[in-house]
């Protein structure tokens, strides 16, 4: 990329090859803000290809260790408990 360059978020999508709504759920959860505006659309810098890009490897993380059966997560403290 080069230096100067203004991406919009479906830009960043497709750098990042993921999907375009992950990319916009992440600009606004984690009030990431445009640097700028070319007429009606948001322009970001290579800075947030950066931000989106470990925010998306953590939440992969988080998810992958979700999907775990319950037998093989670390204990937290907690206890299932039958009631």
């Amino acid at each position: 990329m080069s230096e100067n360059q203004f991406l919009t978020p479906g830009r960043i999508a497709a750098i990042l090859n993921c999907p375009l709504h992950q990319v916009l759920y992440l600009l606004r959860a984690r009030c990431i803000t445009p640097i700028g505006r070319a007429g009606h659309l948001r322009v970001f810098d290579e800075k947030t290809v950066d931000v989106i890009r470990s925010e998306l490897a953590t939440n992969k993380q988080q998810h992958s260790f979700n999907n775990q059966p319950e037998s093989s997560r670390v204990a937290t403290g907690t206890q299932k408990r039958d009631f």
